[in-house]
């Protein structure tokens, strides 16, 4: 022990022991702390299997003693939150179709090009767009509240204005 304390003097430091190291505030302790915290931490909780699904005490109310539960059971979901029928979005899209055709008819200056623009909606073509629009509502899972909404869209007279009642049929997404 004596070789070991005149090491620690020829560097210039104090010679630590063993007893010293283990104080209370020296790093030592301080280590072992940490350790034994990080040790309690993966070793005293158990994993995953050890959690227990609330539905096993609960049941399917998953609410204990709350307002929730007095209040007794919930009131039926709003029919219109569910994806649009066929039908829904076809009425929708035959009538933003309709809606185009007569902002741009109404545009037009000449009554021969206006009149062309309404034919044009009958066409092969236009009848070919509203199917697949009606294809796209239904992979998108629009809304029937959203769907409802655009086929009850009042023709506006500005553009902006028409822009702003699709907007506001967007939130119902």
């Amino acid at each position: 022990m004596a070789s070991a304390n005149r090491g620690a003097r020829a560097l210039g430091r104090p010679f630590v022991g063993p007893r010293r190291l283990a104080q209370p505030g020296s790093p030592l302790q301080a280590l072992r702390v940490w350790v034994g915290g990080a040790a309690l931490l993966v070793f005293g909780c158990g994993g995953p299997a050890e959690a227990q699904d609330p539905r096993d005490i609960l049941g399917d109310e998953l609410a204990y003693d709350s307002e929730e539960a007095e209040r007794g059971p919930k009131a039926p979901a709003d029919p219109l939150d569910r994806p649009a029928t066929e039908a829904e979005c076809r009425q929708a899209f035959a009538h933003i179709h309709q809606l185009g055709t007569e902002n741009a008819a109404r545009a037009e200056t000449d009554p021969e090009v206006a009149r062309k623009i309404r034919a044009g909606a009958q066409s092969v073509q236009a009848k070919a767009d509203l199917e697949r629009d009606v294809k796209r509502c239904l992979a998108e899972n629009v809304s029937a509240r959203e769907a409802r909404c655009y086929a009850h869209i009042k023709l506006a007279s500005t553009e902006e204005a028409q822009e702003a009642e699709f907007e506001r049929c967007s939130v119902y997404q």
